[in-house]
């Protein structure tokens, strides 16, 4: 379903009624990065709304995903980075012309955070996708990150990861933004980027 109509949409949803916690075995179906805790994950393939789109499959916490530009959900998906066995569905298409898309979560209890998607774009969408992260959502940084300009590839989907652990001042907070800015053909009239299997995963305090 489209939302053509909707210039912005920000879907904040409370980890006390919407979100539910992952069971042990959860936890440790981290892809392989011992020591490290499913914290946040969001599949993108409940398309019957725009709010269960972006609910998150697992949450630890209070979360808040918003895109100041359209957004909707997209078919195919991608099993890449997917957990629990969960299928390749869809995924949440952020359109053109791009706006910031954020990620708002709760890190109360973890350290060493270390995010991750699939993601693809059409031949119009933007190529870049930049990273800043920040604690009070207004001063953004880029310090501490070994990588946070990827490279967008059409038609196949890639995994990209980003690993804040050298970012101490995002452990243990009641909130923390990660901002994803675009890039070469983020103004285009047409075109979009493909976001899938989001996760945040992190190390229990």
């Amino acid at each position: 379903m489209r939302f053509i109509l909707f210039l912005f949409i920000s879907i904040s949803i409370s980890s006390c009624t919407k979100d539910r916690f992952p069971t042990p075995d959860e936890e440790n179906n981290n892809g392989g990065n011992t020591g490290d805790y499913l914290m946040y994950y969001w599949s993108f393939n409940n398309t019957s709304s725009m709010a269960s789109l972006v609910a998150a499959d697992i949450a630890h916490g209070n979360y808040e995903l918003s895109y100041d530009a359209v957004w909707d959900d997209v078919s195919e998906g991608s099993d890449l980075n997917a957990r629990n066995n969960t299928e390749a569905g869809s995924a949440l298409r952020l359109r053109n012309p791009a706006g910031t898309f954020l990620i708002k979560v709760s890190t109360l209890g973890y350290k060493d955070l270390v995010m991750k998607y699939a993601v693809t774009r059409t031949n119009n969408g933007a190529q870049e996708n930049i990273i800043s992260y920040s604690t009070n959502g207004t001063d953004f940084y880029t310090m501490g990150l070994e990588q946070n300009i990827i490279n967008v590839l059409p038609v196949e989907y890639t995994l990209h990861t980003f690993d804040f652990s050298a970012v101490p001042s995002l452990n243990n907070q009641e909130q923390i933004f990660i901002k994803v800015e675009y890039n070469l053909g983020h103004t285009n009239a047409s075109g979009n980027n493909r976001v899938d299997n989001l996760t945040i995963e992190g190390t229990p305090l």
